[in-house]
């Protein structure tokens, strides 16, 4: 593994001729100070990485373009407080439509603490597995399309958003999606029209939302087996067992946790 570090005293850095880099398969960069990534992070001699963090680069407003580091499978983004937008720079102009995605490989997909991110687009990765996004705080939106590109996504988790408001139909697209974690999203209301479409959902998960309101019929959700409902006191009144208006829709599913009753 290669970790670059800076900070205001030091400053690491190595020649991009280095023959290592052709076999390097882990990258670390942390505590970067510069406004724009290096251009050598998008070198095709990079293409044996497999995991890469990008850990308090907080200066940076554009995300480099990983999309074309083939082998890559794990990907972590922590802390780029500048940037605004997820978008085409990062896929580096992926095409859905066309044969050759960004990320073919890619299997986990992290953001973290993204203080200004507002905009995110979506594109094919038809690899991915794992979608994790916390602490987003000016996060207003989710992609509204794309979702149907992302065809192995098994658990996908957002937390700590509290401008999120709504979630896209698109979401319904997700028919590997086996596990849904929602957490910490004071603004969330509902969550989308189509959800019954989710019929690989196994695990759901909504917590520390207090604005939701009730939850869509699950019966038709016949795959899932647990329920974690915390902390969310307008779904707890509903969801009361054998006495709440909304228990018909849930009381198929064999573990129900309810603000840490089982049922």
């Amino acid at each position: 593994m290669m970790l670059v570090k800076q900070n205001s005293t030091k400053r690491v850095t190595f020649m991009a001729s280095d023959p290592l880099i052709q076999t390097l398969k882990e990258l670390e960069i942390k505590n970067y100070v510069g406004s724009k990534f290096p251009s050598w992070l998008e070198d095709p001699r990079f293409s044996s990485l497999v995991k890469v963090v990008l850990e308090n680069c907080r200066k940076c407003v554009l995300l480099p373009g990983l999309g074309k580091l083939h082998s890559l499978k794990y990907l972590e983004i922590i802390q780029a407080d500048e940037v605004k937008v997820v978008g085409g720079e990062f896929y580096k102009n992926a095409d859905a439509r066309a044969k050759e995605t960004g990320f073919p490989k890619l299997e986990k997909l992290h953001f973290e603490s993204m203080l200004n991110w507002e905009e995110w687009k979506l594109k094919a990765m038809p690899s991915l597995k794992l979608l994790e996004s916390f602490d987003c705080k000016k996060l207003k939106a989710m992609p509204s399309d794309g979702w149907g590109l992302l065809e192995s996504l098994l658990t996908l988790t957002i937390s700590c958003c509290p401008k999120l408001t709504s979630l896209p139909e698109g979401l319904g697209q997700l028919k590997a999606l086996q596990t849904l974690q929602i957490r910490d999203c004071k603004r969330l209301s509902s969550l989308f029209d189509g959800f019954e479409q989710l019929k690989s959902l196994c695990r759901l998960d909504i917590w520390d939302c207090p604005q939701i309101r009730s939850l869509p019929n699950l019966q038709l959700l016949t795959a899932l087996e647990r329920l974690s409902i915390q902390r969310c006191p307008l779904l707890t009144e509903r969801l009361e067992k054998e006495k709440g208006e909304d228990w018909c829709k849930i009381s198929h599913i064999p573990r129900i946790h309810i603000d840490g009753g089982v049922e």
